[in-house]
């Protein structure tokens, strides 16, 4: 079985250990990939009534809010590049020139190059302009991208993300070949 652990110390946040609380495992057989989450959080399958087959679904905080979580979308074949230019973010050759700053009347942007295990990855982070909270995280790979809308009062910080993300595995090698194409 060939894995993506996301190794929590190369997205630049410390290494934690497991919380004592259950985790469950959500695992997807049409995309062929696994998450963890703790039994705290659910899962919610996302995205047009008729897709819902696990491509984009949340993970959020059981009985607080359904808004606030960590959003995953599976893009299948599709690289890096085709889907920083489908979310119409700074070229991968941008930001591997130095970090992308994009800033706003309410908010300032972040784009950095990270490497994960490995591989090339993109880290975008959103703070208030106001206060320079950092109120949304992404990390962008080869078919998958990670979103998370934080809540800190309730645990859900960067750090927290960045356990439940460093569980996410692929159950076959075939997903860590992207086509060559565009994507289109």
């Amino acid at each position: 079985m060939k894995s993506l652990l996301f190794a929590i110390v190369m997205i630049g946040v410390p290494a934690l250990s497991l919380p004592a609380e259950k985790w469950q495992i959500y695992n997807n057989d049409k995309y062929k990939y696994e998450i963890q989450y703790p039994d705290t959080y659910e899962v919610i399958i996302t995205g047009p009534e008729k897709e819902r087959d696990g491509r984009r679904f949340r993970i959020a905080v059981k009985n607080i809010t359904r808004m606030h979580g960590i959003d995953i979308e599976i893009y299948p074949k599709l690289s890096l590049d085709q889907i920083m230019s489908k979310m119409k973010a700074p070229k991968l050759s941008e930001i591997e020139a130095g970090d992308v700053i994009t800033t706003g009347k309410l908010h300032k942007i972040t784009w950095q190059k990270a490497m994960v295990n490995g591989m090339t990855a993109v880290k975008m982070q959103a703070r208030f302009a106001e206060n320079d909270e950092l109120f949304l995280t992404s990390l962008i790979m080869d078919q998958v991208v990670f979103t998370a809308y934080l809540l800190p009062d309730v645990g859900l910080d960067e750090p927290f993300v960045a356990r439940i993300i460093s569980t996410f595995k692929w159950e076959t090698e075939t997903h860590n070949k992207p086509d060559a194409g565009d994507g289109k």
